[in-house]
């Protein structure tokens, strides 16, 4: 009887494991428990978060911290403060540092006369320190005034409980050519979210950039005597190849098997582009687990476009314009109305919601007069309809980017004499009623 009982306990659990969720049976496969791990997907149009893992904790994530570096550097460049032909000075710190070649570098030569166009393609695809130290010194003047620009930043991007030290993310004690120093002292730190927010914005506004971030190998220089050839360490994970990922950035602490590797990875599925940031892996459980994050993801949300710019906002009531009227309001879309929803057997079922700014609105949304065409005076915000509550469900997105909302604007100038006259003819047509009123009962009674 007791051995009975132990066959059936025993099948029991065999049927039990054999109907555990895939992501259940994934995190018993690795020694990396799903809930200590730290990672974000997010979806790098909109900023959906599809997935994640405390990646609210502030981490130490050290190179990978370059990403809002890059950014800055190419925002210079877009807002006129540097040039692509200007020539690049180089300080004592860059150049020593640039010698350092257990770091990713590329030589550079203290009399050498480098350009900012020759230096973006090692900064971005090998992430070369003296380059990024170099060239943040050129936009800012020094770089303690480059980390104070990234600082801001980040605030600005409503992120403010990130350490940045310096550009590079090494070590603040990391004296080049030193040997062991790479793994010693504070290092920039900073959430996945933050990072996630960092790659969305350099990806949105300098979509040039995945040209570099793709590239596995290059010449510096080719067939000078400066010729130097650099790398991607990202890009030389083989495994990632097979998974149609534009690259972007890599850290590696420790060596072999007992190394941890980080990284922010770009990957496309079903016309779905994504971001994925992994802190901090041992390196024989990144493969499987930043597959299998990267597929899985892929699979479950789809890309739905609503309207275009300038199409007439048509998915919610009608807006009327002031309090007393009766004109719709012409509204249509500053942007392009794209979102990211999941995939399921059946279409979602999506909910629209007016999100007014109140500066142009009254308290019951009607549209205050008068407005100049092609004022932006709100947005209009998607959820989903969650079948199991009921409710809609409104997908969660990174700071300061838009979520699964769209901007809405005027369409034609809206005149405060439009609804004035509205609003005379009204009062005149009332007035009218009331005297014809009084004038039948006055024929009634004489």
């Amino acid at each position: 009887m007791q051995q009975r009982k132990r066959l059936i306990v025993l099948l029991t659990a065999l049927v039990l494991q054999l109907f555990l969720p895939l992501q259940s049976l994934f995190a018993q496969t690795n020694n990396q428990e799903e809930d200590e791990a730290v990672y974000l997907v997010t979806e790098s149009q909109n900023g959906i978060i599809l997935d994640e893992s405390r990646s609210n904790e502030v981490q130490d994530v050290g190179t990978l911290s370059k990403v809002l570096s890059i950014y800055l550097i190419y925002q210079a460049i877009d807002n006129g403060d540097i040039n692509l032909d200007d020539s690049v000075p180089l300080s004592d710190e860059a150049f020593e540092l640039s010698q350092d070649y257990d770091i990713d570098n590329i030589p550079l030569r203290p009399d050498g006369e480098y350009t900012v166009e020759e230096l973006l393609p090692p900064m971005v695809t090998s992430q070369a320190n003296g380059v990024i130290l170099s060239l943040a010194e050129l936009v800012a003047g020094s770089e303690q005034a480059f980390v104070e620009r990234m600082n801001q930043q980040l605030i600005d991007w409503g992120i403010e409980d990130a350490e940045i030290y310096n550009v590079t993310g090494l070590p603040v004690d990391f004296t080049p050519n030193s040997g062991d120093s790479t793994t010693t002292g504070l290092v920039n730190r900073m959430s996945a979210a933050a990072l996630a927010t960092c790659s969305y914005y350099l990806m949105n506004q300098f979509p040039e950039i995945l040209e570099l971030t793709a590239v596995d190998r290059a010449t510096f220089r080719d067939g000078t005597d400066d010729e130097f050839d650099y790398h991607n360490r990202l890009m030389q994970l083989g495994y990632f190849y097979d998974l149609n990922i534009g690259g972007l950035f890599m850290r590696q602490v420790g060596e072999d098997d007992d190394a941890q590797l980080s990284a922010i990875v770009t990957h496309e599925q079903n016309n779905v582009q994504t971001i994925t940031v992994l802190l901090d892996f041992p390196a024989d459980e990144f493969e499987p687990f930043g597959t299998n994050l990267l597929q899985e993801n892929g699979r479950q949300y789809t890309h739905e476009v609503i309207a275009e710019t300038d199409d007439p906002v048509s998915q919610i009531n009608a807006v009327y314009i002031n309090q007393y009227g009766q004109d719709e309001a012409p509204l249509s879309y500053a942007t392009d109305f794209h979102v990211i929803v999941p995939r399921g057997d059946i279409a979602p079922q999506l909910l629209y919601k007016l999100k007014p700014n109140y500066r142009y609105f009254t308290t019951n949304n009607q549209l205050m007069t008068p407005v100049k065409e092609g004022t932006n005076v709100g947005t209009v915000e998607v959820s989903t309809m969650d079948q199991t509550t009921n409710t809609g469900r409104v997908m969660p997105s990174l700071p300061s980017t838009p979520g699964n909302a769209a901007t809405i604007k005027v369409s034609q100038d809206v005149d405060e004499g439009q609804t004035l006259q509205w609003l005379q003819d009204t009062q005149e047509a009332i007035s009218t009623t009331w005297r014809d009123i009084r004038m039948f009962f006055v024929d009634l009674f004489n």
